[in-house]
């Protein structure tokens, strides 16, 4: 089955350490766990106030190690996204980096739409569910990573057209949609 050591090594080159990009909706990030996502998803977490001083902030950011990061990315995306269960861990890598990026409904949705491509008839509901995890495993890896390249390429355009002030992120977005 799909290996996480490999699908991490190769997000953490797309998201890098620390950064607080105006107009990023995230916040302050550092290997790509945003203020936001903490906030949101490990509210009432002990450990995510990493600085100890009873918030989580920008510092409690700064402070994330890479292994904190791991440790989010290997609960919150890999496991929930069942990436382990892929057959190919190029596809399994691919749709890990995308629910890093986009979340796990969107990044479940296009892998969806990419099997359909495909000559699938799968429900476009963002679950990877049973019906899901058999259509992915049954198709051809190499048509399949092509066809959700394509989606995610549509999908960063999309953003783009829908909120202009996206386009800073275009060249990036693009560039992992392909990778």
């Amino acid at each position: 089955m799909a290996d996480f050591e490999l699908a991490f090594k190769k997000t953490i080159k797309h998201e890098g350490g620390y950064n607080d990009v105006k107009g990023d909706a995230g916040g302050a990030t550092n290997y790509g766990v945003s203020l936001r996502f903490l906030q949101d998803v490990y509210k009432g977490f002990d450990w995510v106030d990493i600085n100890n001083d009873g918030k989580v902030d920008a510092a409690d950011i700064r402070g994330l190690t890479i292994d904190d990061a791991k440790k989010i990315y290997f609960e919150h995306f890999w496991k929930k996204q069942k990436c382990d269960s892929i057959v190919s861990n190029e596809l399994a890598a691919k749709l890990f980096d995308m629910s890093v990026n986009m979340g796990l409904t969107q990044a479940a949705k296009l892998l969806q739409r990419a099997c359909n491509a495909c000559g699938k008839s799968l429900d476009v509901d963002g679950k990877l569910g049973p019906a899901s995890m058999i259509a992915i495993d049954s198709l051809s890896s190499v048509e399949l990573i092509a066809a959700l390249r394509y989606e995610c390429v549509q999908f960063y355009l999309s953003l783009v057209e829908k909120n202009a002030t996206f386009a800073k992120f275009l060249k990036g977005w693009l560039k992992r949609a392909v990778s």
